[in-house]
């Protein structure tokens, strides 16, 4: 479950080059893509992009529309480790997939963004059974066996740790524990000196601590 391979999807429909821009618009709304390859013999020609066809004739076959083929296309290959995958996309902003070609170059599937982000958001905190904490430090401060030991003292464990630089040499570190009752887990990062600045149980309504979240989210671009 590391690979490319493990998140592809080859049953999406691919365009032709005598597809028509109509055509071509269909099926990137219908599969809820943003780009989608032209595949001649086998392997990819160019991509269309959906931006791209909003002012092109809907009869217009691609192969004729040079200023909607875009050649330089960003490939995975099936055993490269899905973070790479997920790298790429995320380094094109007007991506939501990526094609997948096999080592000689033949075309074997799309990679949707979605399914490689599953990787990264643990089941068990998408069926409510895990929390979220983020927490406050001073570089010098941070240990993750430190932030481990209160965890697991408290016969909790951690599923998934992030760490992001912020102003004033200090850090957030973003948690997801594996329980739902982590109030002695708080208290012990508190005993601790670390700032707890959010959790998924804070209580409802506006609170300092709110903007500093919508702040890490927008840093981490989620």
């Amino acid at each position: 479950m590391w690979s490319v391979k493990d998140k592809l999807d080859s049953g999406i429909l691919i365009l032709k080059p005598t597809d028509t821009v109509q055509v071509a618009k269909d099926l990137l709304v219908d599969q809820q893509l943003l780009k989608l390859p032209v595949v001649e013999h086998g392997k990819i020609s160019y991509e269309v992009r959906l931006d791209s066809l909003s002012e092109m004739p809907d009869d217009g076959v691609l192969s004729d529309i040079e200023e909607i083929q875009n050649k330089a296309v960003l490939h995975a290959q099936p055993e490269q480790h899905f973070f790479q995958a997920l790298q790429m996309i995320v380094e094109d902003a007007k991506s939501l997939s990526l094609s997948v070609v096999d080592k000689d170059g033949a075309y074997v599937g799309i990679v949707r963004l979605k399914d490689l982000a599953t990787n990264y958001v643990p089941p068990n905190y998408l069926a409510e059974q895990a929390s979220l904490i983020v927490l406050e430090m001073d570089e010098h401060e941070y240990s993750l066996t430190n932030i481990a030991n209160i965890v697991e003292y408290n016969r909790c464990k951690i599923l998934q740790s992030l760490i992001v630089g912020v102003e004033d040499r200090k850090l957030w570190v973003q948690l997801i524990i594996n329980s739902t009752t982590i109030q002695s887990t708080l208290e012990g990062f508190e005993r601790y000196g670390y700032s707890i600045i959010y959790t998924q149980n804070q209580m409802d309504g506006e609170s300092p601590l709110e903007d500093r979240y919508k702040s890490l989210l927008k840093y981490l671009d989620l």
